[in-house]
């Protein structure tokens, strides 16, 4: 008889431009759940090579996110920055964990971004993980009719700030999956 070996339920936050801990509300909404919070960042290739992506936004990235694991490590969460494909490092992060729920930005940016969120969410339905996917701007994506679109701009406009979440119970990251993206960049 094969002995089934339960994984730990973990949540993840998915950065992407808002390298933050102040008024973000998906790290906010991870933080509430009571499973432990591992944060992500995945460098994309094919983002990375398109016609808008400049050496400076690299900089600039790298870092905000030295700030970002800073202030995440104040409240005991972990950040994992990977080079790849999300879906890729969602399957290698399923092989440690089992990932409850995804949290991320809805962001309004070019083509290329656009259909990264798209895959994001085909991938967490396909795997049967939960996504919230949070409003970070008053842009409203996907709507059926634009007359929703002014009302639902005011109230994403005047929403008060998020806090910043408590302190989290301490989660050790498995070594081999540390290991695994430290590895990416090489």
């Amino acid at each position: 008889m094969k002995k089934i070996i339960k994984k730990p339920s973990i949540n993840l936050v998915r950065y992407k431009k808002d390298l933050r801990v102040a008024d973000h509300r998906p790290l906010y909404e991870a933080c509430q759940q009571g499973l432990p919070v591992v944060a992500i960042y995945v460098w994309r290739p094919h983002i990375m090579q398109g016609s808008d992506y400049s050496h400076f936004h690299q900089y600039r990235i790298q870092e905000s996110l030295k700030d970002l694991k800073r202030s995440l490590m104040q409240l005991n969460i972990p950040l994992l920055m990977w080079y790849g494909e999300m879906s890729e490092v969602c399957d290698i992060v399923q092989q440690h964990y089992h990932i409850s729920q995804v949290y991320a930005h809805q962001e309004s940016g070019n083509h290329l971004t656009y259909m990264r969120d798209v895959s994001m969410i085909q991938y967490c339905n396909n795997h049967d993980i939960m996504f919230t996917e949070c409003p970070s701007n008053g842009v409203v994506r996907r709507l059926q009719s634009r007359d929703l679109r002014s009302l639902m701009h005011c109230q994403r406009m005047t929403q008060p700030q998020i806090p910043i979440p408590l302190a989290q119970e301490t989660i050790q990251l498995d070594t081999t999956l540390v290991e695994q993206s430290k590895q990416s960049f090489i």
